[in-house]
């Protein structure tokens, strides 16, 4: 499982973070693109003919020889806690987690995890599940940028693209003259295993922001990657007195120029250029470890952490804290709280915990109230869930993790941990 609150599990995979050398290098080649108009042209690689100047790719890229596809019937368990109603699915037979999804716009559910680079997409009937590694190198966050073009990323500053709904994926590379080429090293995020991209998120269709942490000396400090043709080429966002011993979780835009990320010791910076420079924001001198940042509107958004929760009506000129129901005798470690945090629309939000609580708002993000703890609404028969990912889709929400499923009628084969998937009705856009 993907833990993101102290350093990274270590991985053994050399994909990394993206450089922006648009000029390959003298060895390398770069294969004609698809024929498609709005898709973009293959990554460039090396050739591995020998030259007179050496030739160094950024990653090693996906070996299909490693890749692995299974189509997988999900078993769903019924969910009912009150008058609240979702169901959660499970995977048999794949062991694997989640820590992200997204709904594209044709409908298309896309998960990503790991270990092994996964990703399950579903249309309807059963899953489509991927491993493109036998690794334990996950997968954090998924961006869909239109139809048919998204990016994940991942351990070791890993990027992957899609270009077909999230059928097929590439890992980006750019080339490099020689391994002294300092340009590598920053695209490398560090070049070590501490090197971690959590989330990403499009403006607009051209420009795209990349967040993790970065190795440097004797820790990690906030990175981020950034694009501006759409995700053919990447570049590392230069930070001023970038913080140390932090990672960047979330990142969010509220208009096509205006970002905003989140992460560790309280951290929020803002970008009112599309991600090009970032100034630090403060929020009541906290210093909880912020997971979520989202935006309904330019001027209406909320950050949050731990069991705490900060809104804007103003497009972040202020930051007002919200009231959140947290019941009595919950275990309060901020370890086991928010991972995820949504906005719909002006009046209805949601965000998860990473224990298995579900959470939402009817007032714009005012007040939030718990609407579901899943382990409860199972009835003993899922446990160990942690939920990391949550996206609102057109009518439903989706929460993705991992849980164990208790072997049953309505579970059959299901004894033990499984990927979790869950989803509920939502209402429609206010």
């Amino acid at each position: 499982m993907t833990t993101r609150w102290l350093f990274p599990l270590l991985c053994g995979f050399s994909l990394a973070a993206c450089g922006p050398h648009d000029a390959a290098a003298p060895a390398a080649t770069a294969p004609a693109g698809p024929s498609a108009s709005n898709q973009q042209p293959a990554y460039p690689r090396c050739d591995g003919t020998p030259h007179g100047n050496h030739c160094v790719d950024l990653s090693d890229g996906l070996n299909p020889n490693e890749y692995e596809v299974a189509s997988v019937k999900a078993v769903d368990l019924p969910l009912k806690d009150g008058t609240h109603e979702a169901v959660a699915m499970g995977l048999p037979g794949k062991n694997a987690f989640f820590n992200d999804v997204v709904e594209n716009p044709g409908g298309r559910i896309i998960a990503v995890g790991g270990p092994g680079l996964v990703v399950a997409t579903r249309d309807a009937g059963p899953w489509h599940v991927m491993t493109h590694m036998p690794y334990a190198n996950t997968l954090n966050g998924i961006a869909v940028v239109n139809g048919t073009r998204a990016f994940t990323v991942g351990d070791e500053g890993a990027i992957l693209r899609t270009q077909d709904h999230g059928d097929h994926w590439e890992a980006f590379n750019a080339t490099f003259a020689d391994y002294k080429d300092p340009q590598l090293r920053e695209m490398r995020l560090g070049g070590d295993s501490r090197a971690k991209s959590y989330h990403a998120a499009f403006g607009d269709e051209a420009i795209g922001l990349v967040v993790g942490q970065a190795g440097v000396r004797d820790t990690v400090e906030a990175a981020i990657l950034r694009t501006n043709d759409g995700g053919k080429h990447w570049s590392r966002v230069a930070l001023s007195n970038a913080p140390e011993n932090v990672a960047l979780q979330q990142v969010s835009f509220s208009d096509p120029h205006t970002a905003w990320t989140v992460g560790s010791l309280g951290t929020v910076l803002r970008s009112n250029d599309g991600g090009s420079t970032w100034l630090p924001v403060s929020l009541d001198k906290t210093d909880v470890h912020l997971m979520g940042v989202d935006f309904a509107s330019d001027q209406h958004g909320c950050i949050g952490g731990g069991y705490k929760v900060w809104c804007t009506w103003d497009g972040g000129k202020q930051w007002q804290a919200a009231a959140v129901d947290v019941p009595k005798k919950l275990d309060d470690n901020e370890a086991l709280a928010l991972t995820r945090l949504r906005m719909r629309d002006q009046d209805h939000g949601w965000f998860i915990t990473r224990d298995g609580l579900i959470f939402t708002t009817v007032d714009g993000g005012h007040r939030w109230q718990l609407w579901m703890n899943v382990v409860e609404a199972s009835h003993g028969k899922l446990t160990g869930i942690e939920l990391w990912g949550l996206t609102l889709g057109k009518d439903k929400a989706w929460a993705v993790g991992v849980g164990s499923f208790a072997e049953g009628k309505t579970t059959p084969g299901m004894l033990g941990s499984s990927p979790l998937l869950m989803n509920w009705n939502i209402p429609p856009r206010s």
